[in-house]
Formats: structure tokens, C-alpha cells, sequence
């Protein structure tokens, strides 16, 4: 088992800016934000980074794990499939 599985912030290159807002966030909003049963663990952000995101409080909600697990294979099959669509416009235009 890989050492950052204990720190997933560390591993994910997120700094203090993230752990501050992170710890800010959960305080203030102990709930999901998307399922509104379980207990908040994750301070996650609404828009990824990789899709221009940011680590700002107005771009990150309170989430626990299974919607975190769910929608990040949201995004990650939409990306996919904005790369395939992108794929197969330049085929068809050479």
C-alpha cells in the first residue's frame, strides 16, 4: 500500500490553502452537500481542477465519500467522452 493513502491531500499535491479551507468547510457544514445524509468528509471541489477549478471556498462543497466516489466517475466519463467527441471531429475533418 502506497504512503499517501493516508494522506490523500498530500497526494494529490493540495497544500495548506486546501487543508485550511478544507478544515473551514467541514466545520461549518458537517452534512453532504449532495446527499445531505451522511457526514461530510471530503471538502471537494465543485468544478475540478483539471477543468479550470480552483481551491477556493465559493469552488468547494462538503461531501462524503460515496458521492465523492460517484461523482468523480461522473467527470472522469464525461472528460472521456468530450476527448472521444473531440477524437472523432479531427478524423472526420482529415
Amino acid at each position: 500500500m502506497a504512503w499517501h493513502r493516508h494522506r490523500p491531500d498530500t497526494a494529490r499535491h493540495y497544500g495548506a490553502a486546501y487543508r485550511r479551507i478544507r478544515k473551514r468547510l467541514l466545520a461549518g457544514n458537517p452534512d453532504c452537500a449532495i446527499c445531505g445524509e451522511r457526514p461530510a468528509r471530503i471538502a471537494d471541489h465543485r468544478k475540478p481542477i483539471c477543468m479550470g477549478g480552483e481551491t477556493t471556498e465559493a469552488n468547494m462543497q462538503p461531501i462524503c465519500q460515496p458521492c465523492s466516489l460517484s461523482k468523480t466517475g461522473r467527470e472522469g466519463a464525461a472528460t472521456r467522452a468530450a476527448k472521444r467527441r473531440a477524437r472523432q471531429r479531427q478524423e472526420r475533418e482529415t
